[in-house]
């Protein structure tokens, strides 16, 4: 009986405490992320996502933010043949030498940025070396190509053009490609155009998003799949939150190779590339490549953490001067956890501990931050632990299995949600302990009284009538 009653406190309070917790100010909206794709490379201002198809090729998508400090270059092979004069807009149309895309890897590479992914680009014409491009090419400024094609898809040619911080996709006319301050310009068709359209072939498009809806795009998606449909194409575009999108070159053009590696490989030389670049490494710069992803514990159990940063900036951490330190919560670890050895940029820092047993249910947080010489720096390593009462051990399981598929389905607010299955778990178990005391009140009335329970408010009833009557 005590221990039931014992019970009833603790699921009582913590039902009321859940129910008037209020997490954090939400975050403003992030990149929306289609169902299927999963990030498998990322940079400063970049990040490629990869979804798999079982038995099929995969689709690549590039989120380059231009207002992170990533760029875009509209790279050419060497101009052989000026073409003087040729262009159909008034001005030239050269012919370019035709590159492998490791070789415009490697070139852009020994340029000494920060390539993130090169990919091919605009039409042309696969019967020439050197070739002419089929649509306009504008790169720092300077028109380099009126391209021959502009008897060719009439009303369905557009110019992808961009800014240092912004993008803009608009129907191609002399108008708009003389008129357009932006410094580089790459022309391709609309989605609807006829290249194949319901063949799986290989397709390469590109879109535009506002992603802060401040009415300016400044991020640019690229699409890459070896077998796709035109319309298949687009709306993997629209589903990252394209506004507008755009068809570049596509079939054996189609190539992807990243830090990572080739994606998508294919022997066709192209004349013209585009080539994606990650905001410069600062000096100092952290990662976080590992960290708890919200475990679940139950009173006295502790927690065994391991975190994993990354060394992305350009300068080396030495043991003497670099820690991991605490700012909020440190569940009994060190106030600042040092380093083993040197770690290079590049390479990674692994840091482990055993914290103190957890005393207290709830949502217990943690906060740390990469320092030299005491001074802070890049973004805090933030993580969340979940602990239960001992008397709800039976449902961790359940716990568990809720987070994992919230977290596979790249849910938002996974912390509030996890406050709202708890909340609804101690609402049902005080549920059924305010039963079970209205049982036991019933038995013991009965008991006492000789009467059944239903008794009580007919008496109570009958009282107060009584009691009514005998007032003069």
């Amino acid at each position: 009986m005590l221990k039931k009653c014992g019970l009833f406190w603790i699921l009582l309070c913590l039902g009321i405490t859940l129910l008037f917790t209020t997490s954090a100010a939400a975050s403003p909206p992030s990149q929306s992320i289609p169902a299927g794709f999963s990030l498998i490379l990322s940079d400063t201002g970049v990040s490629l996502y990869e979804k798999i198809y079982p038995g099929g090729n995969p689709d690549y998508v590039q989120v380059v933010r231009l207002d992170q400090g990533a760029g875009i270059v509209f790279n050419h092979g060497e101009i052989i043949n000026p073409g003087t004069g040729k262009g159909v807009y008034g001005g030239n149309s050269p012919s370019f030498d035709r590159q492998n895309l490791q070789e415009i890897w490697d070139q852009a590479a020994s340029a000494g940025s920060s390539v993130f992914c090169v990919t091919n680009g605009q039409f042309f014409s696969t019967d020439n070396n050197p070739t002419p491009l089929a649509f306009p090419l504008k790169k720092d400024g300077v028109m380099v190509s009126d391209g021959y094609g502009i008897s060719e898809y009439p009303d369905q040619k557009l110019i992808l053009q961009l800014w240092g911080s912004r993008a803009e996709i608009a129907p191609l006319t002399w108008e708009a490609l003389h008129s357009s301050t932006a410094p580089d310009i790459l022309a391709g068709l609309t989605e609807d155009a006829d290249k194949g359209p319901a063949n799986d072939t290989g397709r390469t498009f590109v879109g535009i998003d506002d992603s802060n809806g401040d009415g300016t795009a400044e991020t640019v998606l690229i699409f890459n799949s070896k077998t796709a449909r035109q319309t298949g194409a687009a709306q993997v575009l629209r589903d990252f939150g394209a506004d507008r999108v755009i068809m570049l070159d596509g079939g054996g053009s189609t190539q992807l190779r990243c830090r990572s590696g080739a994606l998508i490989e294919s022997s066709r030389e192209i004349p013209q590339s585009i080539v994606v670049l990650s905001q410069p490494a600062p000096p100092l710069s952290a990662e976080v490549l590992e960290q708890p992803r919200l475990p679940v514990l139950v009173e006295g159990e502790s927690l065994e953490v391991r975190v994993e940063i990354r060394n992305a900036g350009q300068e080396t951490w030495t043991t003497g001067s670099f820690r991991l330190i605490n700012l909020k919560n440190a569940w009994g670890a060190p106030a600042e956890l040092p380093l083993t050895a040197d770690i290079p940029p590049g390479e990674a820092a692994v840091f482990t501990w055993t914290t103190e047993p957890f005393t207290a249910w709830g949502i217990h947080s943690t906060r740390w931050m990469m320092s030299k010489a005491g001074q802070s720096f890049d973004e805090a390593v933030d993580f969340s632990v979940v602990v239960l009462p001992e008397k709800m051990a039976e449902q961790k399981r359940e716990l568990e299995e809720k987070i994992k598929e919230w977290t596979d389905q790249q849910m938002e607010n996974i912390e509030q949600r996890v406050r709202e299955w708890m909340q609804q778990q101690a609402q049902n178990l005080i549920q059924r302990i305010l039963q079970w005391i209205q049982g036991q009140l019933e038995n013991i009335f009965g008991q006492i009284c000789g009467v059944s329970s239903m008794a009580l408010p007919a008496a109570g009833v009958f009282l107060v009538f009584r009691r009514r009557r005998r007032q003069p």
